[in-house]
């Protein structure tokens, strides 16, 4: 993909083996609504755990994005296809013996918020998160790095929808957070996307839903502009609590 004069080309590429690390740098810094360092004071577990399942488990399904130096300043991380909830468990029962070892061992007790939520992450994330469509066996997370383009978002998603139709899939679905005022509902049903579960999300402060939104491959067509614009803003989705563990239509 390239820009015009005025603008700085990116390139949409797979994820490799050497991308790991900067993919993890991108996650640490977005994570939990950009509020990871108050939440969890583990940034290297944390990137480990919500991204394994993808760059251990599908890593043909990831793309990273470019600048003209060649420096990744975006990724999609997805999963296509049954058995997301087997691989989850597989990539990721390592991390969670160390997360456990170390709350136990008393690591975290400099940091009162890890301790709640580890708690939140064990008792309540598995109820709060939302249903997946059935018939969708695809989802994705992706951020980038606030400098880039506008419209990026876009050109990673369309990458993804075209990697889910050669495959045969139907569409896909991801889970995002809503709060009142700012993430409404109305938002994502003005961008074409359908609206499945919701549920209340108690991890912040501030009243918070998970909304799964979806698109199916013979839906109305996306507005490029204005879902690039919502994705590069920071609403779209992100490697959050939202989809760990939940079963992607297996």
């Amino acid at each position: 993909m390239t820009g015009s004069a005025s603008e700085t080309p990116y390139r949409i590429e797979p994820y490799r083996p050497a991308d790991r690390k900067t993919v993890e740098e991108i996650c640490a810094q977005t994570g939990l609504r950009g509020r990871l360092d108050r939440t969890f004071c583990d940034r290297d577990l944390f990137v480990k755990f919500w991204l394994s399942p993808y760059l251990d488990g599908q890593p043909e399904n990831c793309l990273v994005a470019r600048d003209a130096d060649g420096v990744i300043c975006g990724y999609l991380v997805g999963t296509i296809g049954r058995g997301y909830p087997a691989r989850v468990l597989r990539t990721t029962f390592p991390h969670l013996l160390t997360l456990l070892f170390r709350w136990a061992s008393g690591r975290y007790r400099h940091h009162p918020p890890t301790g709640r939520f580890i708690r939140w992450l064990l008792t309540r994330s598995w109820r709060e998160n939302p249903t997946p469509p059935a018939d969708l066996p695809a989802h994705f997370h992706l951020n980038l790095r606030p400098d880039v383009r506008k419209g990026l978002g876009w050109e990673l998603l369309r990458t993804f929808e075209g990697m889910i139709r050669e495959k045969g899939f139907e569409g896909w679905y991801a889970v995002v957070f809503s709060s009142s005022g700012k993430r409404d509902v109305k938002l994502y049903r003005r961008l074409n996307f359908g609206i499945g579960d919701i549920r209340r999300c108690t991890l912040f402060s501030e009243e918070t839903q998970f909304v799964t939104i979806y698109r199916r491959m013979d839906d109305g067509p996306l507005d490029p502009l204005k879902l690039g614009r919502w994705i590069d803003s920071g609403e779209g989705p992100k490697p959050d609590v939202d989809d760990r563990g939940r079963d992607s239509g297996a």
